[in-house]
């Protein structure tokens, strides 16, 4: 009986040891929004029934659009399932970057089950993620943008939400519900820079002014009146009635404020009302009412349409698995699970037309007035004036994401008091027009394209010997400096057909000639010259005070040093969240501490934000320098000169100073040539908005959001040589300070 109980434990072991071995693993890359994050909650249940594990990439919304757009140009294979939207999917599916769900033909292994019941999705959401009658990605959730308001605040304001209020409405009642002694804001929206962010919400809303993007000839239309009235509105509404900060709120920071009761109404998202409703997170949960988005009387309101979807990137190795875990996450027994467990209110919304029939999902309060949004919405119809793009908030042609992003950052330090609404409409229609010259390119060259012998061995052999290593250096350096020489002459459009032939000088006169050129070049040599200042006065301060004795010197100084050891990353993400913060950060404690206005440091002082993230990065590396090098000057010398009455002034001045002068040097070069290439800081801090784009952050967006190769390896050859004058002339200044 042991012997068979032991048999029977040795062959349950070896049996989950194999089946751990042989499980499949999914890599799934998603947005950090409240229906994903608990869609990931539930993922143990899938690995039970399939026996598939899942890994999840979570990224917050203009971060994941950027992954997975480089992941599915370069080919990169990183994710088996990739969380994409309306705007991507037909570009790529017809790309055929994307495996087909489901085809207008009988089912197939690849397709969806017939038990997914595909005409169940709700028609806008299904045409929206489809290309040519295919399925490419199926919708998670899908969502238009509505008002979720604070009844109890419209009530003490003396007013009436009407069921499709008009901004005129709106802008009085959030004057009306203001309240700053109490922390109250009329009206949150966002002002976030990012084309998904507060570019989706300007567009919606320009639609209901009259505004449109381009015109039938795909000229940009941002010096038309209706832009100048959507701009001047959001901005005067917001000044006077929206929370401080607003410039660099987006989705997540206004769905915290509105949380908290610091917001009379709110116009995002229809999705959210599941959360603003959520006793369990919101404090107002019994207080909200919902409206239509609203209009100006032209016919046209300022809601979107928009599903987060999955789908399967084409080449990937686990199709199978993905397209289980695709049919599990969006079918109708899904929504049953999360409605057992959390409720009807909470399960994702407005995808299946039996979600909307389904007599326990009527009784939610919100649920009628989102589909009403969702139904009001018409991608193929969005602007009052015609225009030749398909899109509410965005237009479905690739070049979009690069220029809206560039587009909203100009938006975004208007709102900020960086520059006037004039100046900021006039570079969205120079960023625009410069972008769209090379869409009429594209167009057209698409139509047009049809010794002594011992000593000879013995060099021989020397060179034998260090040939790996010089071919090694030699490929390490000269090869990506030969792609990007090359791909420099190319017009290459990785989102419209790759490789269109060879243009000549035609990428660099476009790139220097841009708008943003000259200012990128101005901000990337002030950020390189603050940081440079601060670390070296600084850090000579720092060296001299830690050369003296004292108590605990060797902890101090370890203390000292650490934040060199700190990744730009998680460097930017704490002074940001932790010490910048315009609602939570220290910094604005101290500021109300004392009596004064707190500075929304990311939008009114950008700049001075990055110096002094990159400063305090870089400081420990001076100190460290300037440290070791007054350890080894002469005390003698100090000495005698204090002793025939110098001051501490003229010793600094005559003995210590000159003595640094080669430190001094090597510090100059050392953090110049690493400073002209930083991008992290501003990554994640204003990602290059409100006058932060350095010269390497605008090769980034030519390159990855515009997805213009060829555009952006000539902004890198330009960054190469000038690194190279910088690199030449601090050289030069390091070899005179060495010869003396």
């Amino acid at each position: 009986m042991i012997r068979k109980t032991s048999l029977g434990v040795a062959l349950a072991v070896s049996l989950a040891t194999s089946t751990a071995a042989l499980a499949e693993t999914i890599t799934i890359a998603t947005v950090n929004n409240g229906d994903m994050i608990r869609m990931q909650g539930y993922t143990d249940q899938f690995t039970q029934q399939t026996g598939i594990n899942v890994e999840w990439v979570t990224l917050e919304e203009n971060v994941l659009r950027q992954r997975v757009t480089t992941d599915i140009t370069t080919k990169g294979g990183a994710f088996d399932i990739m969380t994409i939207g309306m705007y991507e999917t037909p570009i790529w599916g017809a790309n055929g970057w994307l495996v087909p769900l489901h085809k207008n033909v009988n089912f197939n292994t690849n397709n969806l089950s017939a038990a997914y019941d595909v005409d169940d999705l709700l028609p806008a959401m299904r045409g929206g993620l489809s290309h040519e009658g295919t399925l490419y990605a199926a919708p998670f959730y899908g969502e238009s943008s509505m008002i979720m308001y604070r009844t109890d605040l419209m009530a003490k304001a003396g007013m009436s939400m009407p069921a499709a209020p008009t901004w005129e409405f709106i802008a009085k009642a959030a004057a009306a519900m203001t309240d700053r002694s109490n922390d109250i804001n009329g009206v949150c929206l966002r002002g976030k820079a990012g084309w998904g962010e507060g570019g989706a919400f300007i567009t919606a809303m320009s639609n209901s002014f009259g505004a449109r993007w381009f015109d039938m000839d795909w000229n940009a239309q941002f010096d038309t009146k209706p832009w100048a009235d959507t701009l001047n509105f959001f901005k005067n509404m917001m000044d006077a009635s929206g929370p401080k900060g607003y410039a660099t709120n987006g989705f997540n920071e206004n769905l915290s404020l509105f949380q908290q009761g610091k917001c009379g109404m709110w116009i995002d998202a229809t999705v959210a009302a599941s959360f603003v409703t959520n006793p369990k997170d919101s404090t107002v949960a019994d207080k909200v009412g919902f409206a239509l988005a609203p209009d100006t009387g032209l016919g046209k309101r300022s809601n979107w349409l928009w599903a987060w979807a999955l789908a399967i990137p084409a080449g990937t190795q686990k199709e199978k698995a993905a397209l289980q875990f695709i049919e599990w996450a969006t079918s109708k027994d899904y929504i049953e699970l999360v409605a057992a467990n959390e409720g009807w209110a909470n399960v994702p919304p407005g995808a299946r037309v039996s979600l909307y029939e389904n007599d326990n999902y009527k009784k939610v309060p919100f649920a009628q007035m989102t589909l009403d949004s969702i139904l009001s919405a018409d991608p193929n119809n969005s602007t009052v004036e015609p225009s030749p793009y398909v899109g509410i908030q965005f237009a479905a042609i690739p070049e979009f994401a690069g220029i809206a992003t560039q587009v909203s950052q100009e938006f975004s330090a208007a709102y900020a008091g960086q520059q006037s609404v004039e100046e900021a409409l006039a570079k969205a229609q120079d960023i625009t027009n410069e972008a769209m010259e090379g869409r009429l390119d594209f167009q057209q060259s698409f139509r047009q394209r049809d010794s002594v012998v011992a000593t000879q061995h013995s060099r021989s052999a020397a060179r034998l010997m260090m040939a790996p290593a010089v071919m090694l250096l030699l490929g390490w350096m000269l090869v990506p400096l030969i792609m990007t020489l090359m791909f420099s002459f190319k017009k290459y459009l990785p989102l419209r057909g790759g490789d269109l032939g060879w243009v000549g000088f035609d990428n660099y006169i476009r790139f220097v000639s841009s708008s943003s050129f000259w200012p990128s070049v101005m901000t990337t040599l002030i950020i390189v010259g603050g940081v440079l200042l601060i670390t070296l006065v600084l850090g000579t301060l720092l060296a001299l005070l830690l050369d003296q004795p004292m108590w605990g010197q060797g902890v101090v100084r370890i203390l000292v040093i650490a934040p060199f050891f700190v990744m730009p990353t998680v460097s930017a993400l704490v002074w940001k969240n932790m010490f910048m913060d315009a609602n939570y950060g220290l910094l604005s404690y101290l500021w109300e501490f004392f009596g004064a206005e707190p500075i929304q440091w990311m939008s009114q002082a950008s700049l001075t934000s990055i110096i002094t993230i990159v400063s305090w990065q870089w400081l420990p590396f001076a100190t460290l320098i300037l440290l070791t090098a007054i350890q080894s000057l002469d005390h003698e010398q100090l000495e005698a000169s204090e002793m025939d009455g110098a001051t501490t002034l003229k010793r600094f001045w005559y003995i210590v100073l000159p003595h640094l002068s080669r430190a001094i040097t090597v510090v100059l070069l050392i953090q110049t040539i690493f400073l002209l290439s930083i991008f992290a800081e501003i990554f994640v801090t204003t990602a290059g908005a409100f006058g932060s784009k350095t010269l390497t952050y605008l090769i980034f967006q030519r390159v990855l959001e515009s997805q213009n190769v060829g555009l952006g390896s000539a902004g890198g050859v330009y960054a190469i040589i000038l690194a190279n004058i910088v690199a030449i002339f601090l050289m030069r200044i390091v070899g005179q300070n060495l010869d003396k």
